[in-house]
């Protein structure tokens, strides 16, 4: 049997609630260890801390990748294309068909 792999991962603050719970399923269904760092996403390009994998937004990484502390063909991103918001006088929207409402506009 593999021996269990220590994997550091460096996020911004933003994700930090996401990053735990998938660090934990990681865990669970593989064995390895997660080790897990965070911090502002602006200061995180400025600390020396290793890492194995990040979570971070693009423009932090293309630093990273400038300062050759990653390497840019690594980078696997996406965007966020929409976002969904209610005004407080209007009821929630039901997300299973905010699109054919006609209110999938991006903001």
């Amino acid at each position: 049997m593999a021996e269990a792999a220590d994997i550091k991962v460096l996020s911004a603050n933003g994700v930090k609630a996401i990053m735990v719970d998938l660090a934990q399923k990681f865990e669970s269904s593989t064995g390895n260890k997660v080790t897990l760092s965070f911090g502002e996403a602006g200061e995180i390009k400025t600390l020396g801390a290793s890492f194995d994998v990040s979570a971070l937004p693009l423009t932090v990484l293309e630093d990273l990748a400038k300062q050759n502390r990653i390497l840019s063909s690594s980078m696997v991103f996406e965007r966020l294309t929409s976002a969904v918001a209610d005004r407080p006088d209007e009821p929630l929207v039901n997300l299973g068909n905010f699109y054919e409402r006609g209110r999938g506009d991006a903001l």
